[in-house]
This record gives C-alpha cells, sequence and structure tokens, in this order.
C-alpha cells in the first residue's frame, strides 16, 4: 500500500481550509527524484558515464524482482549495451519475505569485497530464488561466493553481527522518500516505472536517451 502525507493549512476562523503544499513549477519531478536518491555508494553495472541510469529497487525473495532481474540482465543491459548503468538498491518487504533482509545484508556484506562478489551473490540469489529459504539462506549465500574466492570468514562474520543494516536501511529510507513502498521498483533518469514492465522501462530508456528524463 501507498501512503503519503500533506499539509493541512486551516483559516483563523476554522471555516476553511486547503489540503496540500505549494509545489515549485519550475522543478519537474524526474529532478526531484534524482535530488532524493544517493548513487554514491551503490553497486552498479555499466559505464560510469552512461547518458541513462536505471535504478532499481528489489527484494531477493520478490518473484516480481526475479523477472526485473531478468529483463535487465537479458534485456536492457543487452540491448542497450554500453549505454545504460544499471543500479542495485535494496527494498526488503520484511512484512511478507522472511529471508529478503538477511539477504540483503548478505549482498551489502558480499559487497565489502568488491561489487564482483556483490553481484556475484545477487545473481546466484536470483537465479535460484525457489531453492533458498530463511533457514539455508546461510549455507547457499556461502555456497555462491566459495566459488567466488571470498573470503568466507569474513563474509560470515560480517552476516552474523549485521554490520551493513546502516546500508540497507538506507536504500529503504531512500525508497520511502522517494514514494515506492512495492517491488520491483525502477526509476530510469529520474522517472518512476512501478514493477518488471519491459515495454515501459525499454521505451523510458529510450525517450531518456534522447534527452527527455533526467539528465539531457
Amino acid at each position: 500500500e501507498n501512503s503519503w502525507s500533506e499539509t493541512l493549512w486551516v483559516s483563523d476562523d476554522g471555516k476553511h481550509y486547503l489540503l496540500g503544499g505549494f509545489k515549485d513549477l519550475s522543478v519537474h519531478p524526474d529532478q526531484e527524484r534524482l535530488a532524493k536518491m544517493d548513487l554514491s555508494g551503490s553497486p552498479a553495472r555499466g559505464p560510469k558515464d552512461a547518458k541513462v541510469t536505471v535504478v532499481q529497487y528489489t527484494d531477493f525473495q520478490c518473484p516480481f524482482c526475479s523477472k526485473g532481474y531478468e529483463l535487465m540482465r537479458d534485456g536492457i543491459m543487452k540491448e542497450f549495451a554500453g549505454k545504460v548503468r544499471w543500479v542495485y538498491k535494496s527494498l526488503p518487504l520484511t512484512s511478507i519475505h522472511p529471508w529478503a533482509e538477511p539477504a540483503a545484508l548478505a549482498a551489502e556484506c558480499a559487497k565489502l569485497q568488491g561489487t564482483d562478489m556483490f553481484w556475484t551473490l545477487h545473481d546466484k540469489l536470483f537465479e535460484n530464488q525457489r531453492e533458498v529459504t530463511l533457514e539455508n539462506l546461510d549455507e547457499k549465500a556461502a555456497g555462491y561466493l566459495k566459488g567466488a574466492k571470498a573470503d568466507l570468514k569474513k563474509f560470515e562474520a560480517c552476516t552474523e553481527a549485521k554490520k551493513t543494516m546502516a546500508a540497507v536501511a538506507r536504500d529503504s529510507a531512500e525508497a520511502d522518500a522517494l514514494g515506492i513502498s512495492g517491488t520491483p521498483a525502477f526509476v530510469v533518469n529520474g522517472h518512476f516505472v512501478s514493477g518488471a514492465d519491459y515495454g515501459t522501462i525499454k521505451r523510458v530508456v529510450e525517450e531518456s536517451l534522447k534527452g527527455k528524463h533526467g539528465k539531457s
């Protein structure tokens, strides 16, 4: 469910009210979203100077997020190779997905050993989503990283102590500030696209390449 807050203005005599606030018509919604996002510490694929940035807020246990991963990996990043940067943001829906937050914490722990380690675990979790449970997550994650030659002792110490909780909480707070409550959610050069909708994401990427969204 989505929720938002507005300011209630009431006249001195209590007879009239105005709901809402003053909006700056000179600021485009895309620019407003871009201003609320901090991508500096987020894992990313694609060129740093790409004209289009697709930020994906995702949940490792969410079936539609798995589709979102596939459409980015097999669709957008191949069709627009060299033109798109794909940025990961975590948004575990803890109320309905019991292992989503532990997985997000684990992914951030892997990232401490390098972006390649992060993407290895990210991809494996989505590719094997149906086999992962809360009970076997730690074992599965360690197995996926073992092949990538990660330092498993460091990784396991990180996950056990939940050392990356602040990073996960930061992404979730950012999503909240953007009004995002469901996953997957995509922000393409500041333009919001809800759900794993390949046709819409492709269209917005094409428009963004022409300078219609975000940074021209």
